[in-house]
């Protein structure tokens, strides 16, 4: 009975390195943001059989890992592999980035801060078009849009090609709230458009949103919104180079804890990257 005891312990302590283990290697896989989803389940499958085959222990086998990659970048991008392998994402820690000491700026695009022995660069742009996108994107599920009149209609000037295809689009159009009147030859006057538009963008906006419509070879109205949504958040979003003020960078930092998913922006990118004090004195040799 003892004995049965202890092989369950057993089976459950292997069972949670390997949880921690697979958790790693998805980190680590991550930084390499061109990987497809594919690559990474192939990926994933060879280390699970090289580790069932090897009694690497899970604090050697991360240290290798971390070793080769140098950096850690906390990023959520695989949800869908973590879900395949039984990965709980409770074990990645929930960090309230405003709550940091914000040092400062790095090139004015990337956001420095410290935590206790860790620090965290932050990459602006990214984290602020994971926020747009998420806003953007819930804004376009909608099925009904709050709208509003503008005060001088915007004019839209297509070639003939695109005039066509345009009236063939219009109900989609509509849809998202865009009201359209024929002006002329090939053009259009937009006098009533969606309250999620941004004001002072609404022509760049437009021109995006029907852009996107008229030429989209996305067939499913999922993919669509989710591309649509992705291309309208980079438009919005703070660039690289732009110099932000303090309490800029807190607004944006409690703007993404409050999303889904912070670790990334839409494209698949990391928005932030973890090192610690002892890999900085490592860099300088203080430590080995």
């Amino acid at each position: 009975m003892r004995r049965c005891s202890n092989d369950k312990q057993v089976s459950n302590h292997n069972d949670k390195r390997m949880r921690r283990i697979l958790f790693f290697i998805l980190i680590i896989f991550n930084t390499y943001a061109c990987l497809g989803q594919k690559k990474l389940n192939n990926e994933i499958s060879s280390y699970v059989h090289f580790l069932q085959k090897n009694s690497y222990s899970a604090k050697e086998y991360i240290m290798t890992l971390w070793d080769k990659y140098d950096i850690v970048i906390f990023c959520e991008r695989f949800h869908g592999e973590v879900t395949q392998y039984n990965l709980d994402f409770a074990e990645l820690k929930e960090e309230k980035f405003s709550n940091f000491d914000y040092i400062g700026q790095l090139f004015n695009t990337y956001i420095i801060l410290e935590d206790g022995n860790d620090f965290y660069l932050v990459d602006q742009h990214a984290a602020a078009e994971r926020i747009n996108y998420e806003l953007i994107l819930d804004s376009l599920k909608e099925e009904s849009h709050k709208k509003y009149e503008l005060l001088v209609p915007i004019n839209l000037q297509y070639s003939k090609r695109d005039y066509l295809l345009i009236l063939d689009h219009l109900d989609e159009i509509e849809h998202l709230g865009i009201e359209l009147e024929e002006f002329g030859l090939n053009s259009f006057n937009v006098r009533v458009i969606p309250n999620w538009i941004f004001r002072g963008r609404e022509k760049e906006f437009l021109d995006q949103i029907i852009d996107d419509i008229i030429h989209s070879k996305k067939t499913e109205r999922e993919e669509f919104l989710d591309s649509l949504a992705i291309n309208l958040a980079c438009k919005k979003s703070i660039k690289a180079s732009d110099r932000l003020s303090k309490e800029e960078v807190t607004t944006l930092l409690k703007d993404l804890e409050q999303t889904k998913n912070p670790y990334t922006c839409p494209h698949g990118r990391p928005t932030i990257v973890k090192l610690n004090k002892y890999e900085l004195e490592k860099m300088f040799k203080r430590v080995v």
